[in-house]
């Protein structure tokens, strides 16, 4: 490097582990590890989460309308009953997740992946899911309208639009 020049502040990982309702807030920014938290019932909208890593959290009936979830990864967390209106969700991951329940509407999830999620009685409408993979998920009682699945890899899944499994 030059002399002169500074490094450029690159974004850190925060770890939150067991976080307080004082400290959820401050938690919920980009590039983010946050495991045991909950967030069950909170008003997320516009929330700017994108390459973040949740485990073991509950989101049970957030509000995410206009989330930026772009690359964010959970893994064990429950997020039934949330709302996800007008998000962007490209390369977004669940891993092992419940999101029974869910409205997903007017919505970008290219890359999308889930394994082992559960979506029953959700609600999927204007959403994009091209180049989503979707394997060993339960869809049951789903409800899908105008649902792009252009190039979407769907494996082993309950009940799935009508592609084949």
């Amino acid at each position: 490097m030059r002399k002169g020049l500074k490094a450029p502040n690159l974004p850190t990982m925060k770890k939150c582990l067991n976080i307080t309702s004082t400290l959820q807030m401050s938690c919920l920014r980009p590039r983010t590890k946050v495991y045991g938290a909950s967030f069950k019932g909170m008003d997320l909208k516009g929330i700017d989460i994108r390459n973040s890593t949740f485990v073991h959290c509950d989101f049970k009936g957030c509000n995410l309308t206009r989330a930026i979830l772009s690359g964010a990864h959970f893994k064990n967390c429950d997020l039934s009953d949330c709302i996800f209106h007008k998000c962007i969700m490209f390369g977004t991951t669940f891993r092992t997740c419940i999101l029974d329940g869910i409205s997903v509407r007017d919505t970008a999830a290219d890359s999308f992946s889930a394994y082992t999620c559960t979506f029953k009685k959700s609600r999927f409408d204007n959403v994009r899911l091209d180049g989503a993979c979707l394997q060993y998920c339960d869809f049951s009682g789903t409800i899908k309208k105008r649902v792009d699945e252009y190039k979407a890899v769907v494996e082993k899944c309950v009940e799935f639009f009508g592609l084949s499994n």
